[in-house]
């Protein structure tokens, strides 16, 4: 099978599309653990496309700094391997936060409009 995020199957080169990743209950421990930590290195290694962004959603509030401030915690804690802070600092200009309480309609509307 042929992989389609490869050019002429020699070196690594995604060329998908801007891509947007909504992960509902981000405040919890498997974004902090796992999942941040892991696309952080996928950055690292150039295997997401250059317009990649991430919104994390929970029913608590707060701001997009503090969001990205606690999954650089993570991520110094979970990574694989070391993450510049420069990379990070790259990577994490594209992740956001979105209070939605999972019940409340007019969240999934704000929800909505921010992503569009």
């Amino acid at each position: 099978m042929i992989n389609p995020f490869l050019d002429d199957h020699s070196e690594k080169s995604v060329n998908a599309p801007a891509t947007c990743l909504v992960i509902c209950g981000a405040t919890g421990d498997l974004t902090n653990r796992k999942l941040v930590p892991a696309l952080c290195n996928l950055a690292e290694d150039n295997y997401l496309p250059a317009s990649f962004v991430v919104v994390g959603a929970a029913r608590s509030e707060q701001s997009d700094e503090d969001f990205r401030a606690a999954l650089w915690e993570g991520v110094k804690k979970h990574s694989r391997r070391k993450i510049s802070k420069e990379a990070w600092d790259k990577f994490s200009q594209n992740i956001f936060y979105h209070q939605l309480r999972f019940d409340t309609q007019d969240d999934y509307d704000a929800l909505k409009v921010r992503l569009e």
